[in-house]
């Protein structure tokens, strides 16, 4: 899957100090761009609201 982030999320990464929440969100990452559907992910769900 092709994964695109935008500036600020890159910002904000930038700005995570702790060393544990930034290796999770980098295996999450990269969990993302080696599948290959969204279904492929585990506890995916579909967003419902207004």
């Amino acid at each position: 899957m092709i994964v695109e982030f935008d500036k600020s999320f890159d910002r904000s990464l930038d700005r995570i100090k702790n060393k544990s929440i930034f290796a999770r969100t980098e295996k999450i990452i990269l969990e993302f761009e080696k599948s290959k559907t969204i279904t492929d992910l585990p506890n995916i769900k579909k967003l419902t609201g207004f």
